[in-house]
């Protein structure tokens, strides 16, 4: 039968091959008009000038992906390196500070201090000292507390480079150290070239649909909105086609 209407239940979103299960999205296509004034004439001559494509997607946020995406084509993960094997801690009303045995980091991590042969019977405070992946200098105090064996601390911040690390006010038991070392698992970006990806939203119902495909997007702009506990995070961001007459494609059956 003929297709009345479709509803959202009907359309998915499809992002570099992957469907987003929870978005909204919308294309708009504009086409220039091409005028001249003429003499005697109440209006101009005109004719059909270049197509624009552009869009937006607003998805519920999971993850910094598609913001990471405006930003640079290729995210670094973390990195597990052990940058010392084990700092001796000043002790109550005392500090210190340590060079690291291995400085240089993979890409940008965030640090792991580890309580190693021993526990941290006295709370005080750790300043890492390093470089960001930018390569300005970054420092990061952090609070250490007590801590059973084999127990962790793990900075906020990710560092590209870790110089030192200072230590205040921490005790441990005989022959027990703080070990250094970044660790895989958190992905961040530095400004360069976009991601450029496909894109394809489309609904469906039985046999009828409308497909619109674009290839070759980049998003143009992006925001992250804080929200109380009774709004859901979210990611709008806008997008556009490097090329639209050789890669937006519009598919559709109304049986």
């Amino acid at each position: 039968m003929t297709q009345d209407a479709y509803t959202g239940v009907h359309g998915t979103v499809s992002y570099a091959g992957s469907t987003i299960a929870v978005a909204e999205f919308d294309v708009k296509i504009k086409r220039g008009v091409a005028s001249h004034a003429r003499s005697g004439k109440w209006s101009d001559y005109k004719l059909p000038g270049k197509i624009d494509v552009t869009g937006s997607m607003k998805r519920i946020l999971t993850d910094g992906e598609l913001l990471a995406a405006l930003l640079n084509a290729t995210p670094a993960t973390g990195a597990a390196e052990a940058l010392h094997a084990g700092l001796t801690c000043p002790g109550d009303g005392s500090e210190n500070i340590t060079d690291m045995t291995d400085t240089s980091i993979a890409s940008a991590s965030r640090i792991k201090l580890t309580a190693t042969g021993g526990a941290v019977t006295g709370a005080g405070t750790a300043i890492l000292i390093g470089t960001d992946a930018n390569g300005n200098t970054l420092t990061e105090p952090l609070n250490i507390p007590l801590l059973d064996e084999n127990s962790y601390v793990i900075s906020s911040r990710t560092f590209k480079t870790l110089t030192h690390v200072a230590l205040k006010d921490v005790t441990m038991g005989a022959g027990g150290t703080l070990a250094v070392a970044s660790i895989a698992g958190s992905s961040s970006v530095t400004v360069g070239e976009p991601k450029v990806f496909n894109l394809i939203g489309k609904v469906d119902d039985g046999s009828n649909h409308v497909y619109i495909t674009m290839n070759n997007c980049f998003f143009t702009d992006g925001e992250f909105k804080f929200a109380d506990a009774d709004g859901i995070l979210e990611d709008p961001l806008s997008f556009t086609m490097r090329d639209p007459d050789a890669d937006l494609t519009i598919e559709y059956v109304n049986a």
